[in-house]
């Protein structure tokens, strides 16, 4: 906009008066605001007849917008007052205009003026200058393309915006929360009224992009993270304004679709794959997604677009004959649900999951139902829970079956060759799925009986890998018995639709008017500028895919059972395990591959197998199983754990899973951020990516695993703790792989848990052993439960014998929330990250490891002497000392105070005397109306717990106790006599709090849960201070450290 900068301003509306039109040398910007004021927008007449000319003259209306550029201001087009462009306009009656951003059309809410050979086009659908110019200049290729006038709220509108996919905000704006609840509620509200009109239907699935989409900044300036989040807000109150007006909404709809806006980038992006991951990763884990972080950093990329893609991806999704639906009645009603049980599996989507094509994300409902939306979140729920039960009695309208069951489609390359798509569905299509899975859950699970383990039963996976390792155990010696692991090609894709809606009539009637409403028609599946069709199979992305899955296989079960004997006869969703007398099994296998097919269960030979350790010489009479069916001759893998009575095939096993996790552990070091490093470690890439093996796998097996997992764990540590340099002993091993309420890392070490794992898992499953061995006759729990359990109950007899200052450190650490700073979500903006030399020095100071040379002095008073262990850090009192860390946690409390809605003041003046007759110093907060009615001071102070002790004297909770009495002697009297409650608020360097902060914390969490409608979102309030806490402390160390430690 430079070239429209000018010195001097010229009039545009000079002589619209009658009067002449002036010198021809212009106005200086003051004078020309001043010159609108006081000779054109005088009096409402003016105004009105300026409006009218305004309106109509195409030529004046560019001029205009042009000297109001020149002059930095904008028009408001309803009252005709000017602005700048930091101000809204606020009207008598309440309403607010927004002001445009300085790219936009200046002269706001009137319509461009048409142009011979234009149509009218809405100045606030062109958007930017950039193309409203284009129109000047007759160029029409760089004019949207939709007016107004061609927007009609049908299907083909809904197919414009779905094949568009525009980005949508994570999370609503707090302050916009409250405005976009009441529209969202109003839209729902008109598809209740007018279930049949497919018009109220596209509103509610276009909404969220259009009134919530992502704000793309244009230039550098607005990049910036303060000035994005500005014009991020204005942009969506701008769009739920619009879209309050119909007139308005449909220039916004036309906006969306024919934005010309180019997005900027200031930021580099890197070409290398590695550097591109890390980059990806630490936005995953700023988002507190964990796993999807991990799964970015060692992910081989996304798949090229191009056809030899395509032709693959259209390989996976066939094309099918259309469905014949059954029009016999269903005999019972349709599902209708509570809106308990709505709002249950709204907060039970997983976290950060992302949108469909419509752009509602399940956080954006989070958001309207709580925080500053509570006060109409109550008839929201209502009115979703509504709009749930209309999808559910299938009173939506057919034809937007297949746009509220699409998704967009992402192509991941696999490690080995190949790609595999990933699927995100609408979030409608997801809730109302989780309603009705839930629903029907219990009565499922009864028709499902004693075969499917794969839905609806926790720990099933584990229960059939232990029952048939039990078998094994006890009978793998015997001879004339086979196991046959059954596995279908591309199971869920191409399951017979029409066998699966027909088993959904029959087994769930009530939920069967949703399913045939989303599977009637086939799914689109957007790929870049192509559509695909899911014609085939159970929809990827739905909740409800499993059973339904299930459904359809239940019956070929079913037909086994009848006409086999077996032994052991289990499945995992598409995955069987048949066991039993050879010619039993093989009968069996006869039946799935004569019956299946008429499914839609197509055999795959190659991955089927046939195994038992003593194998049964009729298994390789010809004719009895495949020619080319599997036959391995040691053990099998089954559900990612092994089955086999050779230790040697268990172990390798065993090994390669290790050795894929040490893999993966050395990828976290990638990022060179301790504190991301300790976050993916303890979540995912650490134990925890073991977990399944240890629980599954006796611990015999598992035991040449275990110390080379140990030994990479600990090395992994170490140089996330001290970049691998010295001091990370034993002691500091031991600590580290603590339980975080223990003390420790929460990282545990596989040597630990290998035994507790196993007899854990073996316990909680025994109910469904039991059901799975019924045939068996197998009671004992067999040789390898009882070495663990012999082994474990040894191990628990071991004591440990500590220093004095390793329990001083011990208890503290141990303390309520003193260890919550290590689950702090790294974020920039709420200052939840730290260095990588800070945050070393606070895990050093933690887990004792020495850090100073002993007797040097200290750098920064350089009065005394520095300890090894940092003691004298954390209490010097010289610059980045004690007072540092209190302010910061003082500006912490006065930010989470804000953001609950407390009201409070910093510092604030007393204005009363203390006991010598001295002015008392500035309260730390004012907490008004806290207490009883009654203001509160908050006194912060934090210590040392080791303060003029050191660790052999020290006792748990004096130094902090000692510090509350101190400060309540000498202020509590005053302040109360004064008509003000004291309440000091005590922490020591270790994140210990005094009781009376616990309470006070406490409390503040309970209002931000009450506030948030969320019981998880409390939460964030003692890790934020906690990590302040040790923020702090992380400072007053490295300020002091030499400068090649760490």
């Amino acid at each position: 906009m430079a070239s429209l900068v000018a010195s001097r301003i010229s009039c545009p509306l000079q002589g619209c008066e009658g009067r002449g039109g002036g010198n021809g040398k212009g106005l200086s910007k003051k004078y020309f605001i001043d010159h609108l004021g006081t000779r054109h927008f005088k009096t409402d007449v003016l105004k009105a007849s300026h409006k009218a000319r305004v309106a109509n003259d195409f030529s004046l209306f560019f001029a205009l917008d042009q000297a109001l550029h020149q002059a930095g201001i904008w028009l408001c087009g309803v009252c005709f007052c000017s602005h700048t462009f930091s101000k809204n306009c606020k009207h008598a009656d309440g309403v607010v205009v927004l002001a445009p951003s300085f790219d936009e059309v200046t002269i706001y809410g009137i319509p461009v003026p048409p142009k011979p050979g234009l149509s009218v086009v809405d100045c606030t659908t062109v958007g930017s200058l950039r193309a409203y110019k284009a129109i000047v200049d007759g160029d029409n290729s760089q004019v949207p393309s939709l007016g107004v006038e061609s927007i009609c709220f049908d299907i083909d509108l809904l197919s414009r915006v779905f094949s568009k996919k525009l980005r949508t905000v994570k999370c609503i704006p707090p302050r916009l929360r409250l405005g976009f609840a009441k529209l969202f509620c109003s839209v729902l509200n008109n598809v209740l009224g007018s279930p049949g009109d497919i018009s109220v239907w596209v509103q509610l699935l276009i909404l969220p992009c259009c009134v919530l989409s992502a704000f793309v900044p244009t230039n550098r300036a607005q990049r910036r993270s303060g000035e994005r989040e500005r014009c991020q807000l204005e942009h969506i109150s701008r769009a739920i304004l619009r879209w309050r007006d119909p007139i308005e909404r449909l220039g916004l709809v036309s906006g969306r679709l024919a934005d010309l806006t180019p997005s900027f980038s200031g930021v580099k992006k890197s070409d290398k794959h590695d550097e591109a991951n890390v980059i990806q990763c630490k936005r995953k884990l700023g988002d507190g997604h964990f796993t999807a972080a991990i799964k970015v950093l060692t992910s081989s990329g996304v798949a090229p677009s191009n056809p030899e893609t395509l032709h693959e991806l259209e390989a996976k999704h066939p094309h099918a004959p259309p469905l014949n639906l059954s029009s016999s009645p269903l005999g019972v009603d349709a599902l209708c649900v509570h809106k308990d049980l709505v709002l249950n599996r709204i907060r039970n989507f997983p976290k950060g999951t992302s949108c469909g094509q419509d752009g509602l994300r399940a956080q954006h409902l989070m958001d309207i139902l709580g925080g500053a939306a509570s006060a109409v979140a109550d008839d929201l729920l209502g009115t979703i829970t509504e709009v749930v039960n209309l999808f559910l009695s299938g009173k939506c309208p057919s034809q937007l079956g297949e746009y509220i069951a699409s998704a967009p489609l992402t192509l991941l390359v696999k490690p080995g060759g190949g790609i595999r798509p990933i699927v995100v569905g609408t979030a409608w299509r997801r809730l109302v799925s989780k309603v009705a899975s839930s629903s029907i859950g219990i009565s499922m699970n009864t028709y499902l009986q004693d075969f499917q383990f794969g839905v609806g039963v926790p720990g099933g996976c584990e229960a059939v890998l232990h029952s048939v390792n039990r078998l094994v155990e006890s009978k793998g010696n015997e001879v004339g018995l086979s196991m046959l692991l059954v596995d279908f090609s591309n199971a869920f894709n191409l399951v017979d639709m029409s066998v699966l809606l027909e088993e959904s009539r029959v087994q769930c009637p009530s939920i069967s008017p949703w399913v045939e409403f989303c599977y009637a028609r086939p799914a689109r599946l957007y790929y870049g500028d192509s559509t695909l069709w899911s014609c085939q199979g159970v929809q990827q992305g739905n909740p409800l895919g499993p059973l339904l899955f299930t459904l359809a296989l239940h019956p070929l079960i079913q037909t086994i059972n009848q006409l086999c004997k077996l032994t052991l006869h289990a499945w995992y969703l598409d995955d069987g395990i048949i066991v039993g007398d050879t010619l039993m099994v093989a009968k069996a296998l006869d039946i799935i591959k004569t019956k299946g097919p008429a499914r839609g269960l197509f055999l795959n030979v190659d991955k089927t197998g046939i195994f038992w350790p003593m194998e049964d010489p009729r298994s390789r009479v010809e004719g009895f199983f495949l020619i080319n069916i599997s036959r391995p001759l040691n053990g099998v893998k089954l559900f990612g754990g092994s089955v086999s009575l050779d230790e040697g095939f268990c172990q390798d096993l065993a090994l390669k899973r290790v050795s894929k996790t040490t893999s993966l552990m050395k990828a976290v070091h990638k990022l060179r951020d301790p504190q991301c490093e300790l976050l993916l470690l303890r979540n995912y890439a650490g134990v925890a990516k073991l977990s399944y093996a240890l629980r599954t796998c006796s611990p015999l097996s598992l035991l040449e695993a275990q110390v080379q997992f140990d030994q990479a764990l600990r090395d992994s540590l170490e140089k996330v703790v001290t970049a691998s340099g010295p001091g990370f002993g034993d002691w500091q091993w031991r600590l580290a792989t603590l339980p975080v309420k223990l003390g420790g890392l929460g990282i545990l070490s596989t040597g630990d848990i290998i035994q507790y794992a196993f007899l854990a898992s073996r316990l909680q499953t025994n109910d469904l052993q039991a059901k799975i061995l019924m045939k068996t006759g197998i009671d004992s729990h067999g040789f390898s439960f009882q070495c663990a359990l012999d082994v474990f109950n040894t191990t628990c007899n071991v004591d440990y014998s500590l220093s004095p200052q390793h329990v001083a450190i011990l208890s503290c650490i141990r303390a309520p929330h003193a260890q919550d700073f290590i689950f702090t979500i790294p974020i920039d903006g709420l200052g939840q990250r730290m260095n990588h030399r800070q945050f070393r020095s606070v895990l050093c100071y933690r887990l004792s490891v020495p850090m100073f040379s002993e007797g040097s002095v200290c750098p920064s008073c350089n009065a005394h002497q520095m300890d090894q262990w940092g003691d004298h850090a954390v209490h010097c009192c010289s610059k980045v000392g004690v007072k540092f860390r209190h302010n910061l946690v003082c500006d912490i409390l006065v930010d989470i105070f804000f953001n609950v809605g407390i009201m409070v003041r910093k510092e604030a003046p007393m204005g009363f005397l203390s006991h010598d007759g001295k002015d008392l110093r500035h309260a730390d907060l004012i907490l008004f109306n806290w207490l009883q009615g009654k203001d509160a001071c908050l006194d912060v102070t934090g210590i040392s717990p080791f303060a003029g002790t050191g660790a052999n004297s020290w006792a748990l909770g004096v130094a902090l106790h000692n510090a509350v009495e101190k400060k309540k002697r000498k202020y509590a009297s005053i302040c109360v006599d004064n008509g003000y409650k004291f309440m000091p608020f005590a922490f020591s360097t270790f994140g210990e709090f005094d009781t009376e902060a616990l309470d006070t914390l406490s409390r503040i969490k309970a209002i931000s849960i009450s506030h948030s409608n969320n019981a998880k979102s409390g939460a964030f309030i003692f890790h934020r201070v906690s990590f302040c806490i040790q923020k702090g402390v992380g400072a007053q160390i490295v300020s002091r450290l030499p400068t090649n430690f760490m």
